[in-house]
């Protein structure tokens, strides 16, 4: 019996679908690893710790704050660590951090909160191999591995830290699914990012439940980011540094953090939120999440 073309294109409609659905995720990841490969390359200077948006306290002065100070040129960023993971204990506790970009953060937390070991994994191979060349301290460890395909054994860690990272994943849902897998029993996951808007925070919430995590805590931060960006915005020490930690033939460049600022401003100023979470993994005793699925379509991308 011969197809009519009504059929014809609904076939073929289906097959683009089935691909588009198992390439895009996958083209996704691609081009997330080759932008983070590339800003690791560009921005190779010691001086960049951080990429994450950082958070100032609302009721902080911050012009009177001198950031040539040792002890207080990141502190913006290093707030921001230890706001999202306030609600966690990390001391004498295995702790795991996706997402770990220039790895300032994961020193941050070693130093500061004494966890008892700490593994940090990044996508990029280029801000790992930077991470193992700039930090060197005992029971920090970094490595490759993939957010949606986490390269661990099931129930290995306390604690799960992962900031502003997610929104560059090929499926959410995925990631807190191995995020699950790899916590212990009664584990907490301390997790912040951009969301797209309240329904997506909801939608957020609706996962966490869905997966048999409790909420802890969880807060809308997003006037605290925001007032953050304009403090590194309309501090000279900050433009100044940016415009030191350029190589010779790199002119230009330091304007880049700045243009991702305003358009970080922009998204929050426009409908988008800035949202953290400190949720627990149950104490039930049945086997958690399987990850073997993702694991093994993550290692085909």
């Amino acid at each position: 019996m011969k197809k009519t073309l009504v059929q014809v294109q609904a076939a073929v409609t289906r097959s683009v679908g089935i691909v588009i659905h198992k390439v895009v995720p996958s083209f996704r990841l691609a081009v997330a690893r080759f932008q983070y490969n590339m800003a690791s390359k560009m921005y190779s200077h010691q001086g960049y710790k951080f990429i994450n948006c950082g958070y100032a306290d609302m009721e902080g002065d911050h012009k009177a704050v001198d950031f040539n100070r040792p002890e207080n040129v990141y502190v913006l960023w290093e707030s921001l660590y230890q706001r999202v993971v306030g609600q966690a204990e990390l001391a004498g506790r295995e702790v795991l951090e996706v997402g770990c970009g220039r790895g300032g953060g994961s020193e941050y937390l070693m130093t500061r909160l004494k966890p008892r070991s700490l593994t940090a994994v990044d996508l990029s191979d280029v801000a790992i191999a930077r991470c193992k060349e700039n930090y060197r301290l005992d029971g920090l460890s970094f490595q490759v591995g993939n957010a949606c395909a986490l390269p661990f054994e099931d129930r290995r860690f306390d604690v799960v830290v992962n900031i502003e990272s997610s929104h560059c994943y090929p499926s959410e849902l995925t990631f807190f699914e191995e995020v699950k897998r790899v916590l212990k029993p009664g584990g907490a996951f301390c997790f912040a990012d951009i969301t797209e808007s309240a329904e997506h925070t909801a939608r957020i919430n609706e996962e966490f439940k869905a997966l048999g995590f409790t909420v802890v805590h969880h807060e809308n931060i997003t006037a605290n980011v925001v007032k953050a960006l304009n403090v590194v915005k309309e501090t000279p020490q900050f433009t100044e540094a940016f415009e030191r930690w350029e190589s010779p033939n790199k002119k230009g460049n330091m304007k880049v953090p700045l243009m991702v600022i305003n358009g970080t401003l922009k998204d929050l100023n426009s409908g988008k939120e800035y949202q953290r979470w400190v949720v627990r993994r149950e104490e039930a005793t049945e086997r958690p999440v399987a990850g073997e699925q993702a694991r093994a379509a993550a290692a085909m991308a």
